[in-house]
């Protein structure tokens, strides 16, 4: 038995099950899980699911191994971008059948996030992984989505608003590269951005957010010479925007729209409130 601890997973659900190429992941709840949950809520981080893999080989080759560990990385990725939160494997369960020494650099650290919320949930994990993690690897490997949500949860830990939406174009970046070697035609920003709303039939983000992003990257500012004599709150619906529209893009991607709501769960009121901006002040 493969045991591992997860990291700042909040559900209502108590146990759910994963479908693996080598059998399926159990996650349990932790019996401390409530106490857990008000570390969280402080800015710490806690263990609040047990994951188990029941039909993992004591002597298991490294290609299973490897198979298991590429496989609870991206189930991680994908509950983090649900539930705004870094979970993650942060050890092997005190009754796993294998333990690590220490955990390789496959495995993200854990980090402590608040302020965010999760996106609204149509179906439970039990039902939102009936299809087994396997469904979910090759449109991962394709959108380059380790790398994508790795980065989307780095700019969750800003501390500006400038921090959060300087994360969010370089993912905007990823996409692009992506629409190129899918198009096999050389596209700039901004035309990266369109072919991907069309290839996902996502509404197409504005040249506020092309403005924005130039005057960021190139004069330091949220509004500077392109997105000229703006007020923060009119910076914050562009960060806003930016985020829903990336929400949309990784459902359409992992094909989730029947589990996941594409509802805005990024509002600009509440972002130009709860960061600050050092270049656009209020």
């Amino acid at each position: 038995m493969f045991g591992l601890m997860i990291a700042d997973l909040i559900t209502k659900e108590n146990q759910f099950d994963i479908p693996s190429l080598l059998g399926k992941w159990e996650f349990i709840k932790s019996n401390n899980y409530n106490h857990m949950l008000e570390e969280i809520e402080k800015g710490c981080c806690a263990n609040t699911f047990l994951v188990f893999h029941n039909n993992a080989p004591l002597s298991m080759s490294n290609n299973n191994f490897h198979t298991l560990c590429d496989e609870i990385v991206d189930i991680c990725l994908i509950l983090s971008f649900i539930t705004a939160k870094c979970v993650t494997v942060t050890g092997s369960n005190p009754n796993s059948d294998i333990a690590f020494l220490q955990l390789g650099d496959r495995f993200l650290r854990s980090r402590a996030i608040i302020g965010f919320r999760a996106l609204e949930m149509i179906k439970s994990f039990q039902e939102l992984f009936a299809s087994g993690i396997s469904s979910y690897q090759i449109p991962i490997k394709e959108r380059r989505l380790r790398l994508f949500l790795s980065h989307w949860l780095s700019g969750l830990t800003c501390f500006t608003m400038e921090d959060l939406f300087l994360s969010a174009c370089v993912e905007m970046d990823i996409v692009k590269q992506c629409e190129i070697t899918k198009s096999r035609q050389d596209l700039n920003y901004f035309k990266g951005m369109k072919e991907a709303s069309q290839r996902y039939g996502i509404p197409e983000l504005s040249k506020d957010f092309k403005n924005m992003r130039n005057d960021l990257i190139h004069y330091g500012s949220l509004s500077a010479v392109n997105y000229k004599a703006k007020s923060k709150v009119e910076c914050a619906k562009v960060v806003a925007d930016t985020l829903n529209w990336i929400d949309l893009y990784i459902i359409n991607v992992l094909n989730m729209s029947s589990a996941l709501s594409a509802g805005s769960r990024w509002l600009a009121k509440e972002i130009e409130i709860y960061l600050p901006s050092i270049s656009v002040p209020s």
